[in-house]
């Protein structure tokens, strides 16, 4: 699929396709490795969009998700889901409430970096913690 419908090479175009994938500067700007400073210059029309960036940001508007991309809502609910874990237990080995939880699996943005990190490590082949879920350790046998 293309994005043909929104000009990210224009300021306006670009800071509606953040919006479209419900990222912010200082996140779009974590995810290229640039300063934020750079990108708000972009979406106030203060400097012209960089085109590399401008392509980087229609390919995530598409669809593409590169392999160290933080983890949306969704994905995070299927690590969770892969894990055979409910809200309420993964609240409960993240310290965090179940709204929290629920919160994060329905936002595109999904959860802060650092639990992001966490699923990640919940997920390897040697979790930090014994979870709850024989049949998912089995998985790996």
């Amino acid at each position: 699929m293309q994005n043909d419908e929104i000009d990210t090479s224009t300021a306006e175009g670009f800071l509606e396709g953040l919006k479209t994938i419900q990222m912010t500067t200082g996140q779009f700007a974590a995810l290229i490795s640039t300063p934020d400073d750079t990108v708000r210059s972009w979406v106030r029309g203060r400097r012209p969009v960089h085109p590399t960036a401008a392509r980087m940001l229609d390919w995530l508007i598409e669809g593409y998700r590169p392999a160290d991309f933080h983890i949306t809502g969704e994905r995070f609910k299927a690590m969770r889901e892969r894990l055979e874990l409910t809200e309420d237990e993964l609240a409960e080995i993240l310290d965090v409430e179940t709204e929290t939880v629920i919160k994060w699996e329905g936002s595109f943005g999904g959860p802060p970096r650092f639990v992001a990190k966490a699923m990640w490590w919940l997920t390897s082949r040697n979790p930090p913690i014994d979870l709850p879920t024989a049949s998912f350790q089995a998985s790996f046998d």
